[in-house]
């Protein structure tokens, strides 16, 4: 269960909440001793489509560009209460989202911190939402104000493998935090699962409860295999029935003031990461809090 984090990359952008991305990033490497590595990148301009352009002034302005970005970021790192020679500090000209998972690979990082939002300060950007798709590490997205330790870390499983891995990483972040940590199984009864949208059937009382009683089970099960003795002692387990999992996750969340969830990008399905419409692509949209995205073991994408 030890959450051990040698190198972490932050990517830094113009959007709102910047700062507070940073000084998440910064609490975690000082928490574990990681080396951060910083990297806000000057989106290049696709020359190719202006093939008689002049490009002599282009490039100086982009350098100013990328000279101003750099002293803003160097103060920023500072504001965070970090110096200068503590961080890799790189403000390159080129493609975020390659840029970035380029880096994560030069450095073998083990945790990428993103903001949630992109610069229209909706949802959840488009660089975000590719590297959580893509990253071949966990990526951690935060949402300002959320700055300082977590205090209700809400992870989300359904037995299988991926969502074990998230369930040691959320609990490895609640001991350290000292955070409540709530861990969450949705489920649709089998009956519902069948009948739905004709109609739910009336169902015996001590059917459901026999079903509500092994899915119980079966999640205890899971916890103590997954963290034994070494759970914090703020565990929660909590079963919700919805026919929506993702609408379960996200109103437990608002209900009960969490502030992370940890989930795995992969379920028992089967599918690639985080497809359109998925459950886990669904919360990380919605979700009003940090959240963090726990990869399949051996996921791997190949950058172009």
């Amino acid at each position: 269960m030890v959450d051990r984090l040698k190198n972490i990359v932050v990517g830094f952008d113009a959007s709102e909440g910047a700062a507070v991305t940073l000084d998440q990033a910064a609490r975690l490497a000082r928490q574990t001793d990681a080396r951060l590595h910083v990297m806000h990148v000057v989106q290049a301009l696709n020359l190719e489509d202006f093939p008689d352009m002049y490009t002599d002034p282009l490039d100086q302005a982009f350098e100013l560009t990328r000279e101003h970005a750099e002293t803003h970021l160097k103060e920023m790192i500072e504001a965070a209460g970090l110096a200068l020679d503590q961080v890799d500090l790189r403000v390159p000209i080129g493609q975020p989202f390659l840029d970035l998972l380029r880096l994560v690979r030069e450095v073998s990082a083990d945790l990428l911190v993103l903001g949630a939002r992109g610069e229209a300060g909706h949802g959840v950007g488009a660089v975000a939402s590719k590297c959580v798709r893509k990253a071949p590490v966990p990526v951690l997205l935060v949402r300002p104000p959320h700055a300082g330790p977590f205090q209700r870390i809400v992870a989300c499983v359904d037995f299988s493998e991926t969502s074990g891995h998230a369930l040691d990483r959320a609990a490895a972040l609640a001991a350290r935090d000292g955070a409540r940590l709530d861990v969450v199984h949705t489920f649709a009864t089998p009956w519902n699962v069948a009948m739905y949208p004709m109609g739910v059937p009336e169902v015996a009382p001590e059917i459901h409860e026999e079903c509500f009683k092994s899915l119980e089970a079966q999640l205890a099960r899971f916890v103590q295999e997954r963290l034994g003795s070494a759970a914090p002692d703020a565990t929660h387990t909590h079963l919700l029935e919805s026919f929506s999992p993702a609408r379960g996750i996200i109103e437990f969340v608002r209900e009960n003031d969490g502030d992370l969830v940890v989930l795995g990008t992969r379920g028992r399905t089967g599918v690639r990461a985080l497809l359109m419409g998925t459950t886990a692509e669904r919360i990380i949209r919605r979700c009003p809090c940090c959240v963090l995205a726990i990869k399949p073991q051996g996921f791997s994408y190949e950058i172009e």
